[in-house]
């Protein structure tokens, strides 16, 4: 086998590093080893042609598949929505500005009570976007029936 075509072996395994990792773990070994065994069949029944088509068509289907893993695991519509909420009370503090408040302040008091103001707005991303992505992105622990031994 020439040394390009495990070249491309080992660009197809640093390839399979854009799956999400538990898919990668579950398949990325099998799917090396079948890629390799196809170039080198192609190799073997074509030559060049052969192999550049096949090449071709994985390279297609790495691509959308890759993409369409990514979709399935969730993560994207999690930053979608800690995004969502993000610019969601970013946009509220910036209305808030607009809002005069009736008890009569101090310039020291109105200094004090923005920056606090300021510093909750912050936590409340913080932990928005922590509690999205323990709730979403933690997956379930599935615990298998213990055996009974006597």
């Amino acid at each position: 086998m020439p040394r390009t075509l495990a070249t491309a072996a080992r660009l197809y395994r640093a390839g399979l590093y854009l799956y999400p990792p538990a898919f990668r773990r579950e398949f990325g070994a099998e799917m090396g080893r079948d890629f390799e065994e196809a170039t080198v069949d192609c190799w073997a029944a074509g030559g060049w042609r052969s192999v550049v088509s096949l090449w071709t068509h994985t390279s297609a289907d790495l691509a959308t598949s890759a993409g369409i893993q990514w979709l399935r695991s969730g993560l994207p519509l999690i930053a979608l929505v800690a995004a969502a909420i993000a610019m969601l009370t970013v946009t509220l503090a910036a209305q808030l500005s607009r809002v005069t408040v009736p008890v009569p302040l101090t310039d020291a008091d109105r200094d004090v009570l923005t920056i606090t103001l300021m510093a909750v707005l912050v936590l409340m991303i913080i932990v928005a976007v922590l509690v999205f992505n323990l709730w979403f992105s933690r997956s379930l622990v599935r615990r298998l029936p213990s055996s009974r031994r006597f």
